[in-house]
């Protein structure tokens, strides 16, 4: 994946779009006579042509949607089960250069890190509006809040040991002693939450591989003037024989 090396896909042609919705059209004005004149250059072999497309997209097996966040939507590929596609919109005003989610796939494309998703295919292209839209291909992740409390548990509590906690007051306010013994994934996020803003909080046995993510994401913040978004549902895991991998899945707005 070059994300630097994307070009934008062209807009639908005239008579593409035209064609996409004459039935639509007909059907709210009643028939062609009124609108034959601006669909002069529409013939109607091109508007079979494009319905028997659409009969056959449908015969495709359909994405399953899967969830959303605020500016996109994942879905589950019927044909890989471990694989899904998520599809969201640069923020209106903003270029794709601009755009929080496309830097922190920028950023982490050249890593081999297991604390960052596996991209597989990133395309870009414009809507009818001329909004950019992007399509990502990744991995299937798992929510937090699918781990159950034994796996939270012994995550949290590997995360207490690798930071020190008692050097940020929001961190030590958060974690009293009830937390610190059964962690949340609330606590996990909080944890992961501390360390980004702060890297320093590290010991010096904590997961060489999580201090590397940690500061890539502290930096790239820091040098787009992003905001640290790390929440419960901004981290994911993937499963793993050693046990859940935990996952930034989209840590940056």
């Amino acid at each position: 994946m070059k994300l630097n090396e994307l070009d934008l896909e062209k807009e639908l042609s005239k008579k593409k779009v035209l064609a996409r919705h004459y039935k639509n059209v007909l059907a709210h004005v009643g028939g062609a006579e009124e609108y034959s004149s601006y669909y002069k250059d529409v013939s109607p072999k091109e508007i079979e042509q494009y319905d028997k497309a659409k009969e056959k997209q449908k015969e495709k097996p359909k994405f399953k949607h899967k969830g959303s966040g605020y500016y996109a939507d994942v879905y589950n590929l019927p044909q890989k089960v471990n694989t899904v596609v998520k599809i969201g919109r640069v923020e209106s005003g903003l270029t794709p250069s601009a755009d929080s989610y496309l830097n922190y796939l920028h950023a982490i494309e050249d890593t081999d890190n297991p604390y960052f998703p596996q991209i597989y295919s990133v395309r870009m292209f414009k809507d009818l509006h001329g909004r950019v839209v992007y399509k990502v291909q990744m991995e299937k992740l798992q929510p937090l809040s699918s781990l159950n409390q034994a796996q939270t548990t012994a995550i949290g509590k590997r995360l207490i040991k690798q930071i020190d906690v008692d050097r940020d007051p929001l961190i030590k306010s958060y974690l009293d002693t009830t937390i610190r013994k059964v962690p949340t994934t609330g606590t996990v996020a909080a944890l992961l939450g501390g360390v980004v803003t702060t890297p320093s909080l590290f010991n010096k046995d904590a997961d060489a591989a999580l201090v590397q993510a940690v500061k890539l994401l502290h930096n790239l913040i820091k040098t787009k003037r992003m905001s640290n978004d790390i929440g419960v549902n901004n981290v994911m895991w993937r499963p793993t024989p050693y046990g859940p991998q935990l996952v930034f899945s989209d840590p940056v707005a």
